[in-house]
């Protein structure tokens, strides 16, 4: 039991101190999320939501499911992922920012 204990702490990729630095770096996203919601961001509050819900999400994928320590095959597919993630968080940012500011003239000019 114990060689099988020491084989399998052997073969840990990742120190425990990076998971504490990406936990503290995650709670800091979420205070972020929440103070944008309270601030007057206006139209931009989501658009900011939605870019960090992005930079959260990818800190989970390449720590704790450990993307980031893969054969470069599965993380090249990974970061085409994310990258196709992070085009889409930005235009849909940007739609609804359009949608709101339309939203805000109609509003103002009637």
């Amino acid at each position: 039991m114990h060689e099988e204990q020491t084989h399998r702490e052997e073969h840990h990729l990742v120190p425990y101190a990076v998971y504490g630095w990406v936990w503290i770096a995650l709670v800091a996203c979420t205070t972020l999320t929440v103070a944008a919601k309270y601030a007057d961001l206006q139209h931009l509050a989501i658009f900011a939501a939605l870019l960090i819900a992005t930079v959260k999400a990818g800190l989970v994928l390449l720590y704790f499911m450990h993307v980031r320590f893969e054969k470069p095959v599965v993380a090249s597919h990974a970061e085409w992922c994310s990258r196709l993630t992070v085009d889409g968080t930005v235009r849909g940012g940007v739609t609804l920012t359009a949608l709101a500011c339309s939203r805000l003239h109609a509003a103002q000019a009637s």
